[in-house]
């Protein structure tokens, strides 16, 4: 029997599938980029959501106080029933870059921790800009 044919006898399942997989595209959106949460006390703390990711698909790097946080992940499925099989690729990255100021101590040690879809990372500040009189100071206009 031709596709033609087989379409005729059945487009909804045919037109189901199609419109399943537009829709799984449009969901994985290629363009896709993490939440990202930037708290600064004592020292910055940043945190990314990257949900389905592992750790082994993060790479987190820093140069030239540019921070990068990139993942790839791939997954391959295959069904297989009586009659028919499919197989389903996912495919997903990113790369964020983040232009870090310049009140980091790049000597200490930068801490990542990766949990529950959470990517948490520790930035010290360097002892000079942890003081008090480099808080943010309102102005007075006159």
């Amino acid at each position: 029997m031709s596709m033609e044919k087989l379409h005729k006898k059945f487009p909804s399942s045919f037109d189901d599938f199609s419109n399943d997989l537009l829709q799984e595209n449009i969901k994985t959106n290629i363009n896709w980029q993490p939440a990202i949460n930037v708290k600064e006390n004592q020292d910055f703390e940043i945190e990314i959501a990257v949900p389905g990711f592992s750790k082994e698909q993060l790479k987190v790097s820093v140069l030239n106080n540019i921070l990068t946080i990139e993942a790839t992940s791939k997954k391959e499925e295959k069904k297989t029933d009586n009659k028919y099989s499919v197989q389903e690729f996912f495919y997903n990255s990113f790369k964020k870059s983040i232009a870090l100021p310049n009140r980091i101590d790049f000597s200490k040690k930068i801490k990542a921790k990766y949990e529950n879809g959470v990517l948490r990372i520790q930035l010290d500040k360097l002892d000079s800009f942890k003081n008090e009189e480099h808080k943010k100071k309102v102005i007075e206009i006159k």
